[in-house]
């Protein structure tokens, strides 16, 4: 996702101090709105790319249509964002949290929300190396709770301006645990695997994200989840923008009396914190 230039904390002694104060700020919003608030969340269409800036905030409200298990949903989604770069741009943290207001014919899905941190450190201007955790529930997909948490490189390879492939492969420990009657408690090693291709648009002043997941139990290969998710965005101002997004997933062994597969269609605007 491409954003417009964001103005960074200006030069004066205090600045640094200034952008981690809000920084912590939105990380404490963020853990206030898990606690009173898709099996494969996509973060890298949840990145900020903003060059030099250190720090962003970005909210996105949408309306999904969706077949999944069988049932078609409607959603309302909120998304919010927070990203922070160290003053030597070695470090970055990022926060992100979605909450979902589903309709789904007789039933309503309220619970279903998810929380994620992440860190990337930059060893180079081609590689990253990140660690993350994430919790959610997802009562369509048959999630009461699952809990993730998981580490590996990033890798950046530069196609020419406009355009670059990020790769990445992690070590990911999963707990899970599935809605009633049938409550089935995992706990699994996973290997997770993304490849991310995202464009740059100038002329349209918009952008291209489309990423595939592939994450097999180490020690169980046919135990997998694949997810494909492409979002295209139009920035309408320089905080303002609309979007479009597509995600497919197969899971070879969902929660019981869940289907394998799950389609998502998403319409939605967003606006950034400058």
């Amino acid at each position: 996702m491409t954003l417009a230039p964001l103005r960074p904390c200006k030069l004066r002694p205090n600045a640094y101090y200034i952008c981690r104060m809000k920084f912590r700020l939105t990380l404490l919003l963020l853990l206030l709105f898990n606690v009173t608030i898709a099996q494969v969340v996509n973060i890298e269409e949840r990145r900020l790319h903003t060059d030099s800036i250190r720090f962003v905030g970005d909210f996105n409200l949408a309306l999904l249509l969706n077949s999944t298990n069988g049932k078609s949903i409607t959603t309302i989604r909120g998304n919010i964002i927070s990203q922070w770069k160290s003053k030597n741009y070695k470090h970055l943290v990022l926060a992100s949290a979605n909450y979902d207001l589903a309709k789904a014919e007789e039933e309503s899905f309220v619970n279903n929300f998810y929380i994620h941190f992440r860190y990337n450190y930059k060893i180079n201007h081609w590689m990253r190396w990140e660690a993350f955790e994430q919790t959610q529930t997802n009562e369509p997909l048959g999630l009461q709770f699952r809990q993730l948490v998981g580490t590996g490189p990033r890798f950046k390879i530069r196609l020419n301006k406009d355009a670059d492939v990020f790769l990445g492969t992690a070590y990911m420990y999963e707990y899970e645990k599935t809605i009633p009657p049938t409550v089935q408690i995992l706990r699994l090693h996973r290997w997770s695997n993304y490849s991310s291709l995202s464009i740059h648009i100038p002329k349209l002043n918009g952008s291209i994200v489309s990423t595939i997941y592939y994450q097999p139990v180490f020690n169980n290969f046919s135990d997998f989840r694949i997810m494909n998710d492409t979002r295209v965005d139009f920035n309408l101002t320089a905080k303002w923008r609309v979007y479009t997004r597509f995600s497919y997933l197969f899971d070879s062994q969902p929660p019981s009396s869940i289907q394998k597969n799950a389609l998502n269609f998403e319409q939605g605007f967003g606006f950034s914190i400058r």
